[in-house]
């Protein structure tokens, strides 16, 4: 099974997947991508040796990447899944909040979305501005005359 895990930068994250052996005296190690983690690393710690959880204090860009937990026994070794790291990205958004539009009854009209990128991607909604003059937006019902895409461009039909 395959795990996914968000957080923002700077936050404390504990990666969470258990694992754990049923014969006591066991040993744990962890992997980052492929390669054997650090225990001495400064971010990086465990709550109890016991258990094969680890912490990683204030998550940066370079802790991206896949995790894994090891732990070998008696009787052999055993894997957790893989758990991967992914930082949460959305960037500014740099478009026109106010552009006003020319539409023919019963036309069709398409705006544009210059949507900012975003890791996990972005939900979109649209407003609309109830008269020139107010600082209110309603958010528009989408319908069969009325449909956003999954770039969040919007486009209206039979106007």
């Amino acid at each position: 099974m395959y795990l996914d895990r968000t957080c923002l930068r700077g936050t404390k994250l504990s990666i969470g997947v258990v694992c754990c052996s049923a014969v006591s005296g066991g040993r744990y190690y962890w992997t980052k991508n492929a390669e054997k983690l650090d225990w001495n690393a400064p971010k990086l710690s465990r709550q109890d040796p016991s258990v094969g959880s680890i912490e990683i204090t204030g998550a940066s860009i370079d802790d991206i990447g896949y995790y894994q937990c090891f732990v070998v026994g008696k009787y052999g070794t055993a894997m957790s899944d893989v758990t991967e790291l992914v930082m949460g990205v959305i960037d500014d958004y740099y478009g026109d909040t106010s552009t006003p539009y020319d539409a023919v009854e019963y036309g069709q009209l398409s705006l544009k979305c210059n949507a900012p990128r975003s890791i996990p991607d972005s939900e979109f909604f649209w407003s609309y501005q109830i008269t020139s003059s107010s600082t209110d937006f309603m958010p528009i019902q989408l319908d069969s005359r009325l449909q956003v895409d999954q770039e969040g461009h919007v486009a209206m039909f039979t106007l």
